[in-house]
């Protein structure tokens, strides 16, 4: 039943692209291969969701579309709540399409980047007479179609809304403004990973891309959490955005002006030219991509099949790098044996190469500072108001203890690789010691990411409580390397990139997180029953750090046989 759905789905989508094959022509595409490619890409996303798999897997990728289609609905529910508690219109357009337009663009980085620059269709369609602009205009296209139904569910709450407020003219004119919303948003990716595909390498632009997703996954997390604690939205419900300077160069303010020209019939000049940059971007973007960069995209497209020379040797450049770096060659002096030092160079390149790792462990370390903000911040009362009351109070002793994570999120992750079948060279290599590779990733954790991150937090601490917590930051210090070994013996059960990443979201991680916490509140606890008395702080400590050596080497010495 569902992949009928689907097919007739994709049916209609394709007979509505067709309505605008005047303009695929107009733009140099031959339409009947366009229609052809996007027929055959459609149905093998269909087929993605019910192929003849087994049928736990269908399952799961049913109720996985399921899931993120409800996020969409109850996120598009959340945002037309600003259109009604804003008195301006236009500026409550303004903040919508700018929630959805981050949305979608950080959607497109993060699922569909694999989309728009695709190569295992290199194969078939590129030794085809298939030109250039047609390969490019597919590629959009097929994004465009594929997120028809997420537009959608994301848009239903705020069409009810319009269409009871404004009518069935208030409802066109949102739809035409959603639509442009989501050109711009396509357009603009487009030519971002164009442009960068044109100025860097392969690899690189790889990299680059998972930078993207980190960053704006810690920027939707900080802005929910954080904006409605800074930011008063009663006193900006009375606020006009459409006269500042700004709105030239926002696309969601062009978006929201055409509402004031098409249905309040407002003819400043302000939003006649915001209007009229709303329609003519997406306009100027399809003839710049079809017609500049379409050529660009498909050499780009053909160098990633083929790969080249040159790409190698920047690899090579790089691992040579990595290999002298400084804090690598610091983390190796902790090494006790060959297998150590070994150890520590091999996962140190693994942490900095792999993109599953970075996706899982660098916005969890983003998430700790982000937060201490969060709770610092709770109470009501402005900005300097709530500083004061910070610096009154002891919250650094819970700053402390969030670096905890800061430590075995990264150092448990090592455990993991999407790789994991290459796990059998372990019982070919003559390591007597295997313990001693999770004293590596132990190190490694220690010294590419929790000392710089430590430091920061103890540099914010002082600079907000003074030198007085210098003491307390040692003991917390001794306590996090102390539980890091003891989560090492209870958790650390696979040798380093062993295990798969689905291994671990079966319940690993809960377990991980659900211990962390614990132990963090009661090491928390008890230390804040010490902070008055710097003695048994230090003393605390000092103890602290001689057990964390004791429980080194025990980790140290075990067997084979102690791994899974």
């Amino acid at each position: 039943m569902f992949g009928f759905q689907s097919l007739t789905m994709n049916k209609f989508l394709l007979k509505f692209t067709a309505l605008f094959n005047p303009l695929w022509r107009a733009l140099g595409v031959n339409t009947e291969q366009l229609l052809s490619i996007l027929e055959t890409k459609l149905l093998m996303d269909s087929r993605r969701v019910s192929g003849f798999g087994n049928q736990s897997n269908k399952k799961k990728k049913q109720s996985q579309q399921t899931v993120n289609l409800f996020i969409y609905f109850i996120f598009g529910l959340f945002m037309m709540t600003m259109l009604i508690r804003f008195e301006h219109f236009p500026t409550a357009l303004t903040i919508y399409f700018t929630a959805w337009m981050v949305f979608i663009i950080m959607t497109l980085i993060t699922d569909f980047t694999e989309v728009l620059i695709d190569v295992r269709d290199n194969y078939i369609i590129l030794p085809q007479p298939v030109n250039d602009r047609t390969i490019t205009i597919s590629r959009i296209l097929h994004v465009l179609l594929y997120l028809s139904k997420l537009m959608l569910t994301f848009m239903i709450p705020a069409i009810i809304y319009i269409g009871i407020a404004h009518g069935l003219l208030g409802v066109l004119i949102f739809v035409f403004q959603f639509f442009l919303s989501v050109l711009i948003a396509i357009f603009f990716v487009n030519i971002v990973y164009l442009i960068i595909l044109n100025v860097t390498t392969i690899n690189r632009f790889k990299e680059i891309i998972s930078y993207f997703q980190i960053g704006f996954t810690i920027i939707i997390f900080g802005s929910y959490y954080l904006l409605p604690r800074i930011l008063d939205f009663e006193q900006l419900q009375d606020a006009d955005v459409m006269d500042n300077p700004f709105t030239y160069i926002f696309p969601p303010a062009w978006l929201a002006s055409i509402w004031g020209v098409l249905m309040k019939q407002i003819t400043q000049s302000n939003y006649l030219v915001l209007s009229t940059l709303a329609i003519l971007t997406p306009t100027l973007f399809s003839i710049l991509i079809a017609k500049v960069l379409a050529k660009e995209f498909s050499q780009k497209m053909m160098a990633i099949t083929m790969g080249g020379s040159k790409e190698k040797k920047d690899l090579d450049k790089k691992i040579v790098k990595q290999s002298t770096s400084l804090p690598l060659q610091f983390a190796q002096l902790f090494a006790q044996n060959t297998t150590e030092k070994a150890g520590i160079e091999w996962i140190w390149k693994m942490t900095q190469r792999s993109r599953d790792f970075k996706l899982r462990v660098y916005p969890t370390i983003a998430f700790v500072p982000l937060f201490f903000i969060y709770i610092a911040v709770q109470d009501g009362g402005t900005l300097a108001e709530k500083f004061e009351k910070l610096q009154s109070e002891n919250w650094y002793i819970l700053l402390i203890y969030f670096c905890l994570v800061l430590f075995t999120t990264p150092f448990t992750s090592t455990q993991y690789t999407e790789k994991s079948k290459t796990a059998w060279i372990f019982h070919t290599l003559p390591i007597t010691q295997p313990g001693s590779l999770v004293i590596s990733a132990f190190w490694v954790a220690l010294v590419k990411y929790f000392v710089p991150t430590f430091l920061i937090m103890l540099a914010t601490g002082v600079s907000i409580w003074g030198v007085k917590v210098l003491d307390d930051y040692f003991l917390g210090l001794a306590i996090i390397l102390l539980t890091s070994t003891v989560i090492a013996i209870i958790l650390y059960d696979h040798l380093p990139f062993s295990e798969s990443w689905k291994n671990q979201a079966k319940g690993g991680s809960f377990i991980r997180n659900l211990i962390t916490l614990t132990v963090v509140g009661s090491l928390g606890f008890g230390h804040y029953l010490l902070i008055d008395n710097t003695l048994y702080v230090l003393s605390v400590g000092v103890v602290g750090l001689l057990v964390f050596f004791f429980a080194l080497g025990y980790i140290r010495k075990r067997t084979l046989d102690k791994f899974k």
